[in-house]
């Protein structure tokens, strides 16, 4: 495979031409290299198709080559696309776990909250909560990790 022109600096580290070798992963190891390169076809082809009918489906169209051509790198969309509704910070298999852990990033972002408030009033002996990095670069302090609780 070829480097794309345009996208990689010419004197940049990036090889002219790489060579991709697809191998058949575990679990397919009775079937030929055609047998293989039949099935990984057609289960893209399988997709595409899908796609296609979802598209059609919602009545939206494929944006044309002139239109992708016309394209600024700055462009943004038109429309907004929905905000999904979760936005989870932690995933804990235990509803215990879990609730502690949120009770833990509660306070965690109340200390921190306070810390700003102090360091935007001047303060500049501010330490910051364990785990509050940027602030580093603004010469404020943060806190030491937390011991471990020994069970």
């Amino acid at each position: 495979m070829k480097r794309p022109r345009g996208f990689f600096r010419p004197d940049g580290k990036m090889p002219d031409e790489v060579t991709i070798r697809l191998e058949c992963p575990d679990g397919f190891e009775d079937l030929s290299d055609a047998e293989w390169s039949a099935k990984v076809q057609d289960a893209v082809l399988r997709e595409e198709a899908r796609a296609r009918e979802e598209r059609v489906a919602a009545g939206r169209r494929v944006l044309g080559r002139k239109a992708i051509l016309r394209a600024e790198p700055t462009d943004t969309p038109k429309t907004v696309e929905p905000r999904r509704g979760l936005r989870p910070h932690l995933a804990c298999l235990g509803k215990a776990r879990r609730l502690r852990e949120l009770d833990a990033l509660i306070a965690f972002r109340a200390e921190r909250r306070a810390a700003v408030l102090r360091a935007m009033r001047g303060e500049r002996d501010v330490v910051f909560p364990y785990g509050t990095y940027r602030v580093r670069a603004f010469v404020f302090l943060c806190a030491p990790p937390p011991v471990a609780a020994v069970a």
